[in-house]
């Protein structure tokens, strides 16, 4: 990122944005690459007000690559600083930790949670639905929103049938029902303007985060869920294929080019990993 030279922040800038970010390229630059990288930055032990400056500079960095035409949005607008001693966010959620996140999340943030966290849809993906898009007991995934655009999905392993748990489905008729016979091509979660779809950090940080914060758990991110989802699998047995199929990620080459794995087993699948994650009371 040759234009932080372009900005004089002294030693601070040198010792940690040159050297941990200046050969990113600014176009390749997410909110969610920065929001990591502060995050990391304050587990390794730096205090709070260097954390802080640095989002600072980071701000005043891509403000002025959208000022020169670089970049059209600025990634750091939003970014906030975590405390310093934040755990590097590697971890996945336990049992307990989902019940309880799914306890005090509204049915439209407890769908946007299960959809990432059960089937392991991107947030982009989940955003980008439409009512279309939507089948008894999957989703297709043909576009997505990126940077606040309609997109196509990030690779053709992203282009698939997404597979639902049960809860899942039920929520979404639920949903669907509140919308009162929702046309096709409305959007699953539609902002307030309707016509366009709800932001993905908007929806994060106004919505979900302030419940999760209730309960001690505002450190979660989407991809903590997708990581759970992913890890979780794993360790119920779940065949990597159909994990690799669901997520729209390769396992090889030879097994993403020769094999995809039905729709079918890979509905057990999200079972199956929902079963170990939440125990439901039989009624």
């Amino acid at each position: 990122m040759e234009i932080v030279h372009r900005l004089h922040r002294g030693d601070r800038i040198r010792t940690h944005l040159i050297a941990d970010l200046g050969s990113v390229e600014l176009q390749s630059v997410s909110r969610d690459l920065l929001q990591a990288y502060l995050e990391q930055k304050a587990a390794t032990g730096l205090s709070f007000s260097v954390v802080d400056h640095l989002r600072w500079d980071l701000r005043a960095i891509f403000r002025l690559a959208v000022q020169d035409g670089h970049i059209r949005s600025n990634p750091a607008e939003l970014l906030f600083a975590p405390r310093a001693g934040h755990r590097p966010s590697r971890r996945v959620l336990s049992s307990e930790q989902v019940q309880a996140m799914l306890n005090v999340l509204a049915l439209r943030e407890q769908l946007i949670v299960q959809l990432a966290l059960f089937s392991g849809m991107r947030p982009g993906e989940i955003f980008a639905l439409q009512w279309q898009h939507v089948a008894g007991d999957h989703v297709q995934v043909v576009h997505r929103v990126y940077r606040g655009r309609l997109d196509q999905p990030k690779n053709e392993r992203s282009k698939r049938t997404v597979a639902l748990s049960s809860s899942t489905r039920r929520l979404i008729d639920q949903w669907h029902r509140q919308q009162d016979g929702a046309d096709p091509e409305t959007w699953v979660f539609p902002s307030e303007k309707i016509t366009t779809p709800l932001g993905r950090d908007s929806a994060w940080r106004w919505q979900i985060r302030p419940r999760l914060k209730t309960i001690g758990l505002e450190w979660i991110t989407f991809q903590i869920l997708r990581r759970t989802h992913a890890s979780l699998s794993r360790q119920v047995g779940i065949d990597p294929k159909l994990v690799a199929d669901q997520l729209g990620h390769g396992l090889s080459v030879n097994l993403d080019v020769y094999t995809v794995a039905a729709l079918e087993p890979r509905q057990h699948a999200v079972e199956a990993l929902e079963a170990s994650l939440v125990h439901r009371s039989s009624s």
